[in-house]
């Protein structure tokens, strides 16, 4: 039985494929137009989430505390959607006016910093003093000193590598 349809072991002529498009791609397709990023999009779902379950919440339940705290969660991911947007059409607009096609606009690219365990101890110092209010003043103590010790590994480190940047390179 012959559906008039040609099966996978059949040889098609190369008339029979797809046919290519004639039209033109989009403004989107070929990047040329505006594009929202990724992170705008999750800022922007995380407030509306936000901001819609704050007031179902509210009616649901009268809670002031757990409403408050919905809204606010939804009106902060509004106000970093906000500003990713802005931001990203400015950079846009400056890219678009520097001379560079490669996005540094004629400038040398910033220095990253090298990574260092400095941020972890001052974030674990920093918990152990929140603790030491629970636990006693010994874990306070502990936690001043880690974060401190921490804290001049960082900005040793940072006026190492700002130091090196300075010098003349040969």
């Amino acid at each position: 039985m012959t559906t008039g349809r040609p099966t996978g072991s059949e040889k098609r002529p190369a008339s029979a494929e797809r046919p290519p498009s004639r039209e033109e791609p989009s403004a989107q397709q070929t990047g040329a137009g505006p594009r929202i990023g990724d992170e705008v999009r999750l800022f922007g779902r995380m407030a509306i989430f936000g901001l819609v379950l704050g007031v179902a919440y509210w009616f649901l339940t009268y809670e002031v505390a757990g409403s408050v705290m919905l809204a606010t969660f939804g009106f902060a991911c509004a106000i970093v959607t906000i500003a990713m947007l802005l931001g990203d059409r400015a950079g846009r607009r400056r890219q678009r006016a520097g001379d560079a096609g490669d996005g540094t606009m004629g400038r040398e690219a910033e220095p990253v910093a090298a990574p260092g365990w400095a941020p972890l101890g001052i974030g674990l110092g920093l918990g152990a003093v929140a603790l030491g209010a629970t636990f006693g003043p010994w874990l306070m103590i502990v936690g001043v000193l880690v974060a401190v010790r921490s804290g001049k590994s960082w900005l040793d480190a940072t006026i190492d590598e700002a130091d090196d940047a300075r010098r003349p390179r040969r």
